[in-house]
């Protein structure tokens, strides 16, 4: 059994550092986020998430299972809300259901709340509405995602959801914050299958803002990282550039996402950031954090994160050291390992050019349940990769790049894409909107090519209207597959000043099978 640990803390450091260049490195942004497999057609499968969630094409992103990392996939196309992803060649069984965790790019976070609303000083006074007047925001949703596949081996099913989003910003004119983000779904199979419920809570915290913050609840660390979402407390103190702060607390349920007492983590950092508007921000942060498994160690480790932030160039460095005691060195891991390196580098050459180069080497880390026993076994794997980005933006809106990335997993498989991408906000006199992606890859198992279109219109000056189509087609030696093409509609229409509507429909064709999706989407945001 083996368990990678992603250095998130690594992420935090990437997102800042694109907030202002626009792109980020393989793997590397914000803290992660996740989402889930809708359904798998051959070899694709399809996400509950897409371009609005903070996903890119190109992504790497993980699928785990019951807490444990199968593999990564690869993100081919995307629509606003959805995302279609290949397996790889050293494929892995994946299911409907199976969370795929990601990390969003900070231009396009999660399907975007009402932003604060900047009135002229004269208007300033007006009531912006009861929830906005006492520091409130968020949005209530009902979903609705019916699939259907053709094919051996099909699965159909039917998928309503829920889910409840609010956020404080000096609530009530206190000095208290909180975040609320709750989910909930049932899933209806037209097999035999029993249905299945599930109801998660990913963030439930409040704060105490002031030169002391203190957050209790369910969170994530503002500094480090690595640790991800836990249940507890965190304490934080500003004074000047520097900050000093620590948390404890649990891991929630890898299964359920519910409270557990299983792993118990704790971490200690200390933070150097250059005082805004002198200049190029500057960051420096040291984290000490261990968890710990009924008593035994699980994981213990230093994190190093750098960053520098310019108007011309943006860098990012991150690095863990593990310390290994206890059964870990009976186990025959050296006493300090580095698990992982990330590096990102932006130069814009001028204000219309820029380039960049990211690198990622993250390790296995090997935890209490991965200890060797006769059940089990560990397998040390490095996931390594690089990438090299040319970005070119003539005009606002208007962008042409060009990547390369190349990826080896566990030093047995490679992968390399390189692809030409382009978005333009009209065609000539037209107010439609272009996006479009050629990519040609190879792998172990073969190569082959990419390609996709998308095209959008505002329908009148409530309602947008997206259309899409690609093909994929894989060559294996001397033999060529049969081409996969699919295409999709996403009309979003605000049918008020606070009631969204979204529809999607997808189509995918190819190797003798058919799937089709239907999505609708309708929320109150406030």
């Amino acid at each position: 059994m083996r368990r990678h640990r992603t250095t998130l803390a690594c992420g935090i450091l990437l997102a800042s550092a694109l907030g202002a260049a626009g792109a980020s490195a393989e793997g590397q942004a914000a803290p992660s986020d996740t989402t889930r497999v809708a359904y798998v057609s051959g070899s694709v499968i399809y996400l509950e998430a897409g371009r609005l969630a903070g996903l890119r094409e190109g992504d790497r992103v993980e699928v785990v299972r019951d807490g444990k990392p199968l593999g990564q996939v690869t993100i081919e196309h995307l629509s606003s809300r959805r995302a279609a992803a290949a397996l790889p060649s050293e494929a892995f069984a994946v299911r409907s259901g199976d969370l795929i965790r990601f990390h969003p790019h900070p231009a396009a976070s999660s399907e975007p709340l009402p932003g604060p609303e900047v009135a002229p000083p004269a208007e300033r006074q007006r009531s912006k509405g009861w929830f906005r007047d006492r520091g409130l925001r968020g949005r209530i949703g009902a979903r609705l995602l019916a699939s259907r596949e053709d094919g051996e081996g099909s699965l159909g099913y039917t998928q309503p959801s829920l889910d409840l989003r609010l956020d404080g910003k000096e609530a009530f004119g206190a000095p208290i914050d909180f975040n609320l983000d709750a989910r909930s779904r049932r899933t209806y199979f037209q097999s035999d299958r029993d249905s299945r419920d599930v109801t998660k809570v990913y963030r439930l915290a409040i704060t105490r803002r002031g030169t002391t913050r203190v957050t209790l609840g369910r969170q994530i660390s503002s500094a480090l990282g690595a640790i991800g979402a836990f249940d507890g407390v965190s304490l934080e103190r500003t004074a000047g550039n520097w900050s000093l702060g620590g948390m404890t607390g649990t891991q929630p349920d890898p299964l359920n996402y519910g409270l557990s007492s299983e792993v118990w983590e704790h971490g200690l950092f200390a933070r150097w950031e250059q005082t805004p508007g002198a200049g190029a921000r500057r960051q420096l942060v040291l984290g000490v954090v261990g968890a710990y498994r009924k008593g035994q160690v699980d994981r213990e480790f230093v994190a190093v994160q750098g960053r520098l932030d310019g108007a011309r160039v943006a860098l990012a460095l991150s690095q863990d050291l593990d310390l290994n005691r206890s059964w870990k060195a009976a186990a025959g891991e050296p006493s300090l390992s580095l698990t992982s390196s990330a590096a990102y580098l932006r130069v814009r050459l001028r204000e219309s050019l820029a380039w960049s180069l990211g690198y990622d080497n993250r390790r296995s880390v090997r935890l209490y349940r991965d200890r060797v026993t006769p059940e089990t076994d560990f397998y040390d794997r490095y996931r390594q990769g690089g990438s090299l980005r040319l970005e070119w933006e003539p005009a606002p809106a208007r962008h042409l790049s060009l990547e390369a990335r190349n990826s080896r997993s566990g030093g047995r498989s490679t992968s390399s894409t390189w692809s030409a991408m382009g978005t333009t906000p009209r065609l000539g006199s037209l107010p439609v909107s272009l996006r479009a992606r050629s990519t040609y890859f190879n792998n172990d198992a073969g190569d082959g090519w990419l390609q996709s279109l998308t095209a959008g219109s505002p329908i009148g000056s409530r309602m947008n209207l997206d259309l899409e189509a690609g093909t994929r087609s894989d060559r294996s030696g001397s033999r060529s597959s049969a081409d996969r093409t699919w295409f999709g509609i996403d009309l979003d229409a605000a049918l008020s000043r606070h009631l969204y509507l979204l529809l999607t429909e997808e189509r995918e064709t190819g190797g003798g099978a058919r799937a089709d999706r239907i999505f609708a989407s309708l929320s109150w945001r406030f």
